[in-house]
């Protein structure tokens, strides 16, 4: 509206896992389903390294206690990296809206991340 003056919106290429803008330049921030997205890997999932995770390339309900912590400690490194750039680049009062999925680690139920997890474990495999 006239009272609000001037908006202007961004879409920015690159990992938002670093610092995408200048230091002070950003008023405010909104993500929505992407930070569920790691930057890699979780450490010690890679074959060999024995952490066992039955064949999938996610978390599932059947995964053991060493994978889920394997995840927690990425998402924890990522999101750490994710709010120290942010806080770079917003100005002072500032403010960011974020939206993403989580799980709870005794959770019985089923993300629907997992059916896509089979579609993917499928790609991989081909």
């Amino acid at each position: 509206g006239e009272r609000l003056g001037s908006c202007f919106v961004n879409a920015t290429p690159g990992s938002f896992y670093g610092r995408l803008f200048p230091n002070n330049s950003i008023h405010f921030f909104h993500s929505s389903s992407s930070l569920h997205w790691l930057s890699q890997s979780p450490r010690g999932l890679a074959k060999g390294t024995g952490l066992v995770n039955k064949g999938n390339i996610y978390i599932t309900s059947t995964s053991p206690p060493e994978v889920y912590q394997a995840y927690l400690d990425q998402f924890q490194h990522d999101f750490g990296t994710f709010l120290r750039s942010r806080a770079r680049e917003l100005v002072q009062g500032g403010g960011m809206f974020l939206m993403f999925l989580g799980r709870d680690p005794n959770s019985e139920s089923v993300s629907p991340y997992e059916a896509f997890g089979l579609v993917l474990n499928d790609m991989v495999s081909e």
